[in-house]
């Protein structure tokens, strides 16, 4: 078992602290679009669970007959109109009652035991950010990687740990890296990476749809605060 300053645990946002769907998110995403490329793009028909904001700009463009590369400086713009947008809809605080089961205890025991955290998330850095003031859980994670950051989860992954390693004056290994997600993508991401894998079934997927892709250990959700930590820790 890995000393616990060791141990770092990686943490998805939507479907995993916080419900899935988020309204305002979609608002500003789809308003940012309209604005920087003068298109009707919208997200309906997307899958949207696991990806990164900058994929689904691209995808949402290209339904709507628009290709780009991720290297367009249009994209970064959609990002920061989108970060603004969502900013003066989502106050600090306000959001609390879209935490999910066990979410706080589990951070405070994470907390309380040296190990540290940080979240990799698809969300946009200012959208990401202003979610987790509004759930009033930003302090627990001060750090991470977001999905204006990279086009790839696993890239998402290895620039969370790495920018871990700068706040926390720590050294990760990524086999002592644990991800915390609800989506076969995170699954998938963390393998990749040679991480552990804590799967949640607390967003679009269902627990046997989730075990098909062979996270370590399967929750129902994140209510069971004492067994999480059990699980990274071991």
């Amino acid at each position: 078992m890995p000393a616990t300053h060791e141990i770092l645990v990686v943490f998805d946002l939507d479907g995993t602290l916080v419900e899935a769907a988020d309204p305002d998110h979609r608002h500003a995403f789809e308003h940012a679009l309209r604005a920087v490329y003068g298109v009707p793009a919208t997200l309906d028909g997307l899958r949207l669970g696991g990806r990164l904001d900058l994929e689904i700009a691209q995808a949402a463009l290209s339904a709507a007959g628009v290709r780009v590369d991720h290297a367009d400086e249009r994209l970064v713009r959609v990002m920061t109109v989108m970060g603004r947008h969502y900013g003066l809809r989502v106050a600090p605080g306000d959001r609390t009652d879209r935490l999910l089961a066990g979410v706080v205890e589990v951070l405070r025991k994470l907390r309380a035991a040296g190990i540290a955290t940080a979240v990799g998330t698809g969300s946009a850095t200012a959208v990401a950010r202003a979610k987790l003031a509004a759930a009033e859980i930003a302090d627990y994670l001060p750090v991470g990687a977001y999905g204006d950051d990279v086009v790839d989860r696993a890239e998402l992954l290895m620039l969370a740990a790495e920018r871990s390693a700068v706040h926390y004056r720590r050294k990760f290994l990524l086999a002592n890296t644990v991800v915390i997600g609800d989506t076969p993508a995170d699954i998938a991401a963390g393998r990749a990476v040679g991480a552990r894998v804590v799967a949640v079934a607390t967003g679009r997927y269902a627990g046997d749809e989730l075990d098909e892709h062979g996270p370590d250990a399967i929750f129902t959700d994140l209510a069971n605060a004492d067994a999480i930590v059990k699980v990274i820790r071991s």
